[in-house]
């Protein structure tokens, strides 16, 4: 097996068909398109068909376009006839508009209102059929079944707009510039302390007091739950934030979450 899925489209859906083989990849797994046969090769036919051969299933973005199209028509019929798992992504339309004669009967998965949740759905199905073992759980998944757990505050604000808007359930205080890119970071019971050890006004910046970001212990989207972990006992830290790709705050894993992540997936 070369590559894990041959993606079965019509070429104009290729905005969606790029998104989604980027997901594919994200998610581990090998994607062939024929986006990179040049028009008019003569071999054409041959390279799908040794793709198809070469490949564990075949995924099929079902829109209106795909279901007139004779080549996407040709390609199920040839996966069925190699005994290919066949995954049907609904991406636009419905199971009368989009949905191929030929996989009519086959349970789909719809995209269009969450695909990265669809995506995941669908990954962990091709990971069973052909085998693969379950990719290590990541923080952007953990995210998408958590609720944040911090309470976050632009920098430019005092003390007293810091403390019009905390509770005794915030935790920590995320600052954030205007893009939503992690300042600094501020403990309730260090702010506390602070207030009880030093003559500090109401109209304090708020970024006197927090730890700046060059100082704070945080993890990406793409780490794992066992590189968390690891922080989490080696600084011997509570709270750990979590940054996507552009630095922007994503949310905050807590020790206790760790925890429990472990507990129910070990």
């Amino acid at each position: 097996m070369k590559h894990h899925i041959f993606l079965s489209y019509s070429r104009e859906d290729i905005l969606i068909v790029n998104l989604i083989r980027d997901d594919f990849e994200k998610e581990g797994f090998t994607v062939w398109t024929d986006q990179h046969i040049k028009p008019g090769d003569s071999s054409w036919i041959k390279q799908i068909q040794k793709a198809i051969e070469d490949s564990g299933c075949v995924v099929v973005i079902m829109t209106p376009e795909a279901k007139n199209s004779e080549w996407v028509e040709k390609e199920i019929e040839y996966a069925q006839a190699l005994d290919r798992p066949i995954i049907p992504l609904l991406a636009r339309g419905n199971k009368a508009t989009a949905v191929p004669v030929a996989i009519i009967t086959s349970q789909h998965i719809d995209i269009k209102e969450n695909r990265i949740g669809a995506i995941r759905r669908a990954s962990n199905t091709i990971r069973e059929l052909l085998n693969l073992p379950p990719k290590p759980e990541d923080l952007a998944g953990f995210w998408a079944s958590n609720t944040d757990d911090y309470f976050s505050l632009q920098e430019g604000k005092t003390l007293r707009e810091l403390w019009e808007n905390i509770t005794k359930d915030s935790g920590i205080i995320i600052i954030l510039d205007e893009k939503h890119k992690l300042v600094g970071m501020i403990s309730i019971g260090d702010l506390l302390k602070r207030l009880l050890e030093e003559d500090l006004s109401e109209n304090t910046p708020i970024k006197r007091l927090m730890v700046p970001k060059s100082k704070i212990k945080h993890v990406k989207e793409t780490s794992t739950m066992s590189e968390v972990h690891r922080l989490i006992a080696n600084f011997e830290i509570d709270q750990v934030p979590v940054l996507n790709e552009n630095d922007e705050l994503t949310g905050v894993v807590t020790k206790s979450e760790v925890a429990a992540w472990f507990r129910k997936n070990r």
